[in-house]
């Protein structure tokens, strides 16, 4: 019997890939968009209003974030041994200036 590695932090595209932080704009480019790396948007300016999308602190922020999950479930995955199929949390995180982290 092969034994099937879990992650203990599973990553989620969610419904929007970049969201535009001015206050005053809702643009936002869609998972499904044609440039699906982040590094591609990094000091790029927001069609609507001219906003820096994604600034390299930021960008820094989601890579450095991207490494600590890849340690921790390298270093933790075989703790789902004790989570029951199908038991999950669903989280939402959203990089500016701080991680901050909501349940969904």
């Amino acid at each position: 019997m092969l034994y099937k590695k879990r992650k203990i932090i599973d990553i989620q595209e969610g419904e929007n890939f970049i969201v535009c932080d001015s206050e005053n704009c809702d643009y936002t480019i869609p998972t499904k968009s044609k440039h699906m790396s982040l590094d591609h948007y990094v000091n790029k300016p927001c069609p609507n209003c001219g906003n820096n999308l994604l600034t390299e602190k930021d960008y820094k922020t989601h890579c450095s974030l991207m490494k600590i999950i890849g340690i921790i479930n390298f270093l933790f995955s075989w703790t789902t041994v004790f989570i029951k199929p199908g038991e999950t949390y669903d989280i939402g995180v959203k990089i500016n200036d701080k991680v901050k982290i909501t349940k969904k």
